[in-house]
């Protein structure tokens, strides 16, 4: 989707901000008898010129869900994976091109976080990324 005028960017933006609003809200209610739903929602704009290139922009989200157990007799889990997609793939350039500036926030899909902790009387320690 190649947007060429700042309106359209402004206008995808703002529904992008609306979205990302909800769906915070959403998941911080997001509560089970095991545990709990986390996640957030970033969308970013930005734009780079730089002299002797033509500019760049992006309009990119970063999605991030996970689930936090209940302590089951001290013990508990987080797991937690992280998205970010571009939504003007044809302005965005997240790596060195010939004649293009450079925005660096790549798209890509990860593990964010997975760890287990574990807590009882005096002590207490957490092992994961």
């Amino acid at each position: 989707m190649k947007l060429k005028n700042k309106r359209s960017i402004q206008h995808l933006a703002g529904v992008c901000i609306s979205l990302v609003a909800l769906s915070n809200y959403l998941f911080s209610q997001a509560e089970t008898e095991f545990g709990k739903f986390t996640g957030d929602f970033r969308a970013r704009i930005e734009s780079a010129d730089q002299q002797g290139r033509s500019s760049s922009e992006a309009l990119t989200l970063r999605s991030r869900i996970g689930f936090q157990s209940q302590d089951f007799e001290g013990v508990s889990f987080l797991i937690e994976g992280e998205d970010v997609r571009a939504a003007d793939e044809d302005d965005y350039n997240p790596y060195p091109v010939a004649g293009k500036t450079v925005i660096a926030d790549p798209e890509g899909t990860e593990l964010n976080r997975a760890q287990i902790s574990y807590a009882r009387d005096e002590f207490a320690g957490t092992v994961g990324r």
